[in-house]
């Protein structure tokens, strides 16, 4: 599945340098050193929109009643096939976690684990792209929002 064909992912939010940094903008060899850093930052371009795409696929599969195993093999296949997995140059960076209410962090379900999510969980998962990685936390029934949200503020942080 190519998210973007041509190869060219968003760019997101581009900032001007200002202060003590604005010399990158007007600056010869910094702006070389930036065009050839271009190559590096879309592949992190890409393994973000991977990512993207991952933790919303995740929102439609991690259901109450569902094995965790079940769970982490449907999204890890997911994440495959989106970053055209091709060991070692591409693909998961490391095996999914996911973390349940009083687990900090760390945990994945091993083959034949009989983990079911059930609907007053809180589950954080943590999906490795092969470039970067960054977590989702789920509140399943929605009981837990005020715990998710300052997880989240964490994070972006």
């Amino acid at each position: 599945m190519d998210l973007f064909p041509k190869g060219d992912f968003p760019k997101g939010q581009i900032c001007e340098y200002i202060g003590m940094n604005a010399y990158r903008s007007s600056s010869a060899e910094m702006r070389e050193s930036d065009r050839q850093m271009s190559s590096i930052l879309n592949e992190h371009r890409e393994a973000a929109e991977v990512h993207r795409t991952a933790r919303k696929y995740l929102r439609t599969i991690a259901q109450p009643g569902e094995l965790m195993i079940d769970i982490v093999e449907k999204l890890e296949d997911k994440v495959r096939e989106l970053v055209r997995a091709h060991f070692p140059e591409r693909g998961i960076a490391f095996p999914t976690g996911c973390s349940i209410n009083h687990v900090a962090a760390h945990w994945t379900p091993n083959a034949g684990d009989k983990t079911v999510l059930k609907r007053d969980d809180v589950v954080k998962f943590d999906i490795g792209i092969h470039v970067n990685g960054e977590g989702l936390t789920m509140d399943v029934d929605g009981k837990h929002h005020q715990q998710v949200q300052s997880d989240v503020n964490c994070s972006a942080a």
